[in-house]
């Protein structure tokens, strides 16, 4: 397994768009289990940007585009695996089907940020998970307004991941939106009902 040698970007902050418009809502971008070398080819800025893309892809992100900051922040993890050596140390719950994982990191991350001032409420963060795995990803919810939303990503399908950042940064994480949906179908065309004589 790939091991990091080099964590001189951990931190480091890049600017992907300054608002032009208004003064300037904050969403951070940082990815979950990306090594030094991940970052060193170009990977993880590219799934960054993938990301800030997906997230305006939808009305009314798209039309407001021009209100928003978005930064990208270098998160160096141990091993590119989830469940090993990672900087949010995100586990997976393979019973559940679930991502156990820790905003807690997300906003110390965010806090070390000068260009936050120090200022967390209303901060949309999406934390990129490197990985294949299909289960829940996850978004939590601060009462300031800040959000924390992981979002699984393999690199290779962006209308997945544009669904996924729809659903837990744009809806839930900004939007501050509940879940509703269905989960299992139940049809009733072949129900047969009882006679009653």
């Amino acid at each position: 397994m790939y091991e990091s040698s080099d964590y001189s970007m951990d931190g480091t902050v890049f600017t992907l768009q300054n608002h032009s418009v208004g003064n300037g809502l904050k969403v951070v971008i940082m990815g979950e289990a990306y090594s030094d070398r991940m970052i060193n080819d170009g990977t993880y800025r590219k799934h960054v940007e993938q990301a800030m893309e997906a997230f305006f892809s939808e009305e009314p992100y798209a039309s407001f585009r021009e209100y928003f900051d978005v930064y990208g922040l270098y998160v160096v993890s141990a091993n590119e695996v989830l469940g090993e050596n990672t900087a949010f140390q995100t586990t997976v719950e393979f019973d559940r089907g679930t991502f156990v994982t820790h905003s807690a990191i997300a906003v110390e991350y965010v806090r070390n940020m000068q260009e936050m001032n120090n200022q967390l409420a209303d901060v949309t963060s999406i934390i990129l998970m490197n990985t294949d795995a299909n289960f829940r990803a996850n978004c939590a919810m601060y009462s300031d307004g800040f959000c924390a939303a992981f979002c699984s990503y393999n690199g290779t399908d962006e209308e997945d991941l544009q669904q996924i950042v729809h659903h837990e940064a744009c809806g839930h994480g900004f939007g501050k939106l509940a879940d509703e949906y269905t989960e299992y179908a139940v049809s009733y065309t072949h129900l047969t009902l009882p006679t009653i004589l």
